[in-house]
């Protein structure tokens, strides 16, 4: 009898760490899916956001190509 409630007991935990794993997955993918693309200030290598006017660090102004010229 004790025998069978150890199985029990460790197909329960092995049902639970495959669950677990694969929300853990779930998440990750989710935060990589996110991240946005930041390139470094020219002048003190902040990250900044594409877009952005001015760097939030030096106070430089930025600036950058159109999608048009970026892409073609």
């Amino acid at each position: 009898m004790a025998k069978n409630k150890n199985d029990i007991g460790n197909g329960i935990l092995s049902a639970l760490a495959i669950i677990g794993g694969a929300l853990l997955s779930v998440e990750i993918l989710k935060s990589l899916s996110k991240k946005e693309t930041v390139y470094d200030c020219p002048v003190c290598k902040y990250d900044v956001k594409y877009g952005t006017l001015e760097c939030p660090n030096c106070h430089s102004k930025l600036s950058w190509p159109t999608k048009e010229a970026y892409n073609g």
